[in-house]
């Protein structure tokens, strides 16, 4: 619960930095607790879900390349999507869950 109270502040303090503020500093905040986020679930992950963070970076930087944006700058963004929609469905699950 914990990694995903973290997960959702990163992506929320990222996109809304970025979109709203157009603020860097923020995107690198968000982007940051991503990561923790990430070492905290690391060794709960299987194979295909640590290769998945990845490939997200790599999808991201492509898409920099073809809108003339910093591709890392697009990889951020990527991640933190990547991680609020992650986050979101992860507590709708658990919503769900407790319900029953």
């Amino acid at each position: 619960m914990l990694s995903s109270a973290i997960g959702i502040c990163g992506a929320l303090i990222s996109l809304i930095g970025w979109f709203v503020f157009h603020s860097f500093p923020m995107l690198i905040v968000g982007t940051f607790l991503f990561f923790i986020e990430t070492a905290m679930e690391w060794n709960q992950l299987n194979s295909g879900a640590k290769a998945l963070n990845f490939i997200i970076i790599i999808i991201g930087c492509i898409v920099g390349l073809f809108v003339n944006m910093p591709i890392y700058i697009s990889a951020m963004l990527a991640i933190n999507i990547y991680s609020a929609l992650m986050v979101l469905l992860t507590i709708i699950i658990m919503l769900i869950g407790n319900r029953g």
